[in-house]
């Protein structure tokens, strides 16, 4: 108790001066909840990707805290709606019971908000696959917009006589106009160590095996700090050497995406990081929320339920074919960018509408 008390004290007290200096530059601001500032490349990226943009309009994006900073912060007019314009309810997979009571309270500040690109469900192994959601009824009716990831969001949403828009993910803000063809026989992996369907990807090493074999790399992506050491160990039954530090900004990442191409992902931050780069995935389903996703770009058919097969059913060289194939990998790079593009500018027009 002591030692949350002290912290609390900490953020309070960084967020205090901050936010005066920004009081007496006059600068409009908005607030931002989402999963950022924790070592997640993934979720840092979504708060990078809207505070530069909103830089751009004349904004300032600020993290918002719990509602008892908040209210002490208020008191000397450095929250509340004399501060910020707009609350942003932000990516990723917040809409559940991890975020409920934080969202909940903050509509207290009475400061206007909306939700951009949000997921709805089981945010990954820390919650279970099944989300009671009847609970977020009364606060999202109190949302200007409701604007979430995917098809999957939207429905468990109007379940609940919720409606919202989709949008797709935050981070697709970023997406790419360019695409072309793949110029390299290069494969990112991404990985992490999930006990009950680890057999899934392991049971890829052999044909991993024969691609290195015919003149593929196969590189690791680790955007996780827990992934680090599963990463390795499956790249040593690989016989492959790599570089396996955590990402942590945009030029490593895109470091080692280069001229890859395709991904193949374990966590939904993989897959989307990289078709935002308009290179093609295949994805590992671990919790829905990448259904969600996939669904969203047109790419259901590269997600792999792993609720549905066994290890024995499972298939890879279906999917293999498409991608490895330099012209049909770049069909599946035009659809994927077009999608993105189209909720790119999606997400610009409700930003426009907010601010």
């Amino acid at each position: 108790m002591i030692k949350n008390k002290i912290t609390a004290f900490k953020i309070l007290f960084k967020a205090f001066f901050k936010r005066l200096k920004i009081l007496s530059s006059k600068q409009k601001c908005i607030a931002y909840i989402g999963g950022h500032g924790h070592n997640n490349y993934g979720d840092d990226v979504m708060f990078n990707i809207l505070e530069q943009y909103l830089r751009g309009q004349g904004y300032q994006l600020i993290t918002i805290h719990s509602f008892g900073i908040e209210k002490t912060l208020r008191h000397f007019k450095l929250s509340g709606p004399s501060f910020f314009k707009k609350i942003i309810l932000g990516g990723g997979t917040l809409i559940n019971d991890m975020w409920y009571y934080k969202v909940e309270s903050l509509l207290k500040l009475n400061v206007p908000i909306v939700a951009l690109g949000t997921g709805v469900g089981s945010c990954g192994l820390e919650q279970n696959k099944q989300i009671d959601f009847l609970k977020w009824k009364t606060a999202l009716n109190v949302f200007e917009e409701v604007n979430v990831r995917g098809e999957i969001s939207q429905k468990r949403l109007l379940s609940i006589d919720v409606k919202s828009n989709v949008v797709g993910d935050l981070a697709l803000l970023n997406g790419k106009i360019e695409v072309s063809k793949a110029s390299r026989k290069k494969i990112v992996l991404n990985l992490m160590n999930i006990k009950e369907y680890n057999s899934f990807w392991e049971s890829l090493i052999p044909k991993l095996k024969s691609l290195i074999n015919e003149g593929w790399e196969i590189v690791p992506l680790v955007l996780n700090p827990i992934d680090k050491d599963y990463t390795k160990e499956y790249f040593e039954k690989l016989d492959v050497h790599g570089d396996f530090s955590l990402v942590k900004n945009e030029e490593e990442f895109l470091n080692i995406i280069n001229e890859a191409s395709f991904s193949i992902c374990v966590r939904l931050h993989g897959a989307v990081l990289t078709t935002i780069e308009n290179i093609p995935t295949i994805l590992f389903g671990y919790r829905d929320k990448c259904l969600d996703y996939m669904g969203s770009i047109g790419q259901k058919r590269f997600y792999i339920n792993l609720d549905n097969i066994s290890v024995d059913q499972f298939n890879f060289d279906v999917l293999l074919e498409d991608l490895v194939d330099v012209e049909s990998n770049f069909e599946v790079r035009k659809i994927i960018n077009s999608r993105v593009l189209d909720h790119k500018n999606t997400i610009i027009s409700h930003l426009k509408k907010i601010l």
